[in-house]
């Protein structure tokens, strides 16, 4: 190396290329020698300062590890080579890694000490930062993955629930449906709510408008009621006012509180009866007395 280097410059850079070529075939034809570590180091030396000139930061890289893998000593020019191209391809660790290997192996002995302490603490505040955020964003990510499982375990166990109460409905339906077609009053008025609901079966309000007449052809007064609403508003039933308010008189007359109040209301309003303010009142008070608020507040107005 040093006899090289004590040559005229272009005898040297003459050397240097015949080497380069003969290390160059050297692979290709294993009759040719392999050169000297030194030599190739030298060779490599070179390579990596074009390639910095040239701004081939990845070539530049790829030399120096080349070089590191020739077993020769890596002088510190080419390890602060070696740090700065790792800053500059955005490898914090490995410029790190490579700065306190110079630091073990040369400490404030190189020139260039100073300059690589202030680069390696630039680089270390650089990358904790860079590990901090890292550590908020895995945090962040796996608090997602966590709150998405529980959101899907939740999303299916809804399913389930509602898979099951669509069943257990489904059979309180049918159950229902055989003892309402026995003619039981009681299971007439829920069926016709179920029909209504659309609970265990499709809605339908004829369907249920009917189960609530048999309900309340047999005196059953939540049916009678139900059936009133059914005219008064046209569900499932041509509207009637008139035909309404003979229900609503029906459960009311039973002692039905919301008949009561219907029947109050269709008196106040003159819907399907004659309007008279005396008899709705009359009706307001009934249902008032059992609690309701609405004819409360109606009663009071008046």
């Amino acid at each position: 190396m040093r006899v090289i280097r004590k040559l005229p410059r272009l005898v040297r850079d003459g050397l240097k290329a015949l080497a380069l070529f003969v290390m160059l075939l050297a692979p290709l034809c294993p009759a040719y020698a392999q050169l000297p570590p030194e030599v190739q180091a030298d060779l490599l030396q070179d390579a990596i300062i074009e390639d910095i000139k040239g701004k081939n930061l990845a070539a530049a890289r790829d030399n120096i590890a080349k070089y590191r893998a020739l077993g020769v000593n890596v002088p510190p020019a080419i390890m602060m080579i070696d740090a700065k191209v790792a800053v500059a391809l955005n490898e914090p660790l490995r410029a790190i890694k490579v700065l306190e290997d110079y630091f073990k192996k040369f400490g404030t002995k190189d020139s260039g000490y100073s300059k690589a302490l202030e680069l390696y603490k630039k680089i270390k505040r650089t990358a904790e930062k860079d590990r901090q955020a890292k550590a908020r964003a895995d945090k962040k990510d796996q608090q997602a993955k966590a709150m998405a499982i529980r959101k899907d375990r939740q999303v299916k166990a809804m399913a389930a629930r509602k898979d099951q109460q669509a069943k257990a409905m489904a059979s309180e339906f049918n159950l229902k449906k055989k003892a309402a077609e026995q003619g039981d009053a009681g299971n007439q008025s829920k069926l016709g709510n179920m029909y209504y609901f659309g609970q265990g079966v499709k809605k339908d309000d004829a369907e249920a408008a009917k189960w609530f007449r048999k309900a309340a052809d047999q005196d059953q007064a939540y049916a009678q009621n139900r059936l009133g609403s059914f005219y008064s508003t046209g569900q499932g039933v041509k509207q009637d006012k008139a035909e309404a308010a003979k229900w609503f008189r029906k459960a009311a007359e039973q002692g039905h509180v919301w008949g009561q109040y219907n029947l109050g209301l269709s008196y106040n309003n003159g819907w399907g009866v004659k309007q008279d303010k005396a008899e709705a009142a009359k009706w307001f008070r009934k249902a008032a007395e059992q609690g309701n608020a609405m004819a409360k507040a109606k009663l009071g107005k008046m």
